[in-house]
């Protein structure tokens, strides 16, 4: 199950697994060990979309989400649990390395439920509550010392969106733009607003303020706010 997943972060190249690092003979002489045969068995765009959908169970909201690992390492995974709990999994990957961890009875297959172990009663036995946290607290360790890497980004045609065509990028980049334009001229606006037109001087007959009439008027007289009258 590890080399087979192992195949989704290699890129759909798989190699078949080889268990033995070294051999060594009875003179102290190293013997040459196997090579592992490798071959392109799956489209590498469509490992880009596995990697990027099984990403999602160790993600937040994911069924192993508890079991993603230290310090925000990318990696992959999936959760199995058999009917009746006779058999629970969990199989992750990061783009270095690939394990399984599985939990049952090699000899007979029994249901996994109210058992104890460690001490701990579990009522049922699943891959995420189980398996999974077994796989993070060996991939934490076995992946210590090696940087992190990320997955190869995973195109939008594999994920059933439509690529943007360059007319429509030049578009939206020019719709941006304006809009940018428009905000940070509003921003200035407010920021400097300009200075007030005063009100032109009134004529003639004179306002009402208060509900008295103004002094003054018209025809060279004295008025009482109709302007045109001889005093």
């Amino acid at each position: 199950m590890a080399s087979a997943f192992a195949t989704f972060a290699n890129g759909g190249v798989y190699c078949e697994p080889i268990a033995i690092e070294s051999v060594t003979d009875a003179s102290g002489e190293k013997l040459k060990v196997p090579e592992a045969k490798c071959r392109q068995t799956l489209d590498t765009e469509t490992t880009k979309g596995v990697n990027h959908a099984l990403a999602s169970v160790i993600s937040a909201g994911g069924g192993a989400a508890k079991s993603a690992l230290k310090g925000g390492r990318p990696a992959a995974g999936k959760t199995g649990t058999t009917n009746d709990n006779g058999d629970a999994w969990f199989v992750g990957y990061t783009p270095q390395l690939s394990t399984a961890v599985w939990m049952g009875d090699p000899d007979t297959k029994q249901a996994m439920d109210r058992v104890r172990l460690n001490g701990r009663y579990y009522g049922r036995i699943y891959g995420s509550t189980m398996a999974a946290p077994i796989w993070k607290k060996f991939m934490d360790k076995a992946l210590a010392d090696l940087p992190k890497e990320k997955f190869p980004t995973v195109s939008k045609n594999v994920l059933g969106e439509r690529e943007k065509t360059d007319a429509e990028i030049e578009a939206e980049a020019k719709a941006k733009a304006e809009e940018e334009a428009r905000k940070k001229a509003e921003e200035e606006a407010k920021n400097n607003p300009s200075p007030s037109t005063p009100e032109a001087p009134q004529q003639g007959g004179g306002d009402q303020d208060g509900g008295r009439p103004n002094n003054g008027g018209g025809g060279g007289g004295n008025g009482n706010g109709n302007g045109g009258r001889d005093g």
